[in-house]
């Protein structure tokens, strides 16, 4: 863990959006032997698309177990993730799960977007 990722959890628990308990745990997540099935890459970027605008409205990278602990942090919320007020019907848990097993890129198109989520690193 580096210093940037220990000044972002800290930031999110002293604004109240996570819990202390809460920061202690993606600590522990981060810092602690994370275990899974991973097999490529280290971190997860995301790309967004918007197909009538014409550009880019995403473009991340976050680590992986980051990825995995926001996950679980949503829990139901996933469920009501959205783009211009239309819930996504995706299990982002399930999307990013795939990404961790496979160097391809897991992709999603929509008649306004494109989703791309891959490891890289």
């Amino acid at each position: 863990m580096d210093r940037s990722e220990a000044m972002r959890i800290l930031t999110m628990v002293s604004e109240g959006k996570i819990s202390p308990e809460q920061g202690v745990d993606l600590i522990e997540e981060i810092v602690g032997g994370y275990e899974s099935n991973r097999k490529y890459g280290s971190k997860i970027r995301i790309e967004v698309y918007n197909k009538l605008r014409g550009k880019r409205e995403v473009n991340m990278t976050i680590p992986a177990k980051l990825a995995k602990w926001g996950i679980k942090l949503l829990g139901s919320k996933a469920e009501k993730i959205q783009i211009d007020g239309k819930p996504l019907d995706i299990d982002i848990e399930a999307l990013v799960e795939e990404a961790l097993r496979t160097p391809d890129p897991v992709e999603i198109e929509t008649d306004e977007r494109s989703i791309v989520i891959k490891t890289v690193g």
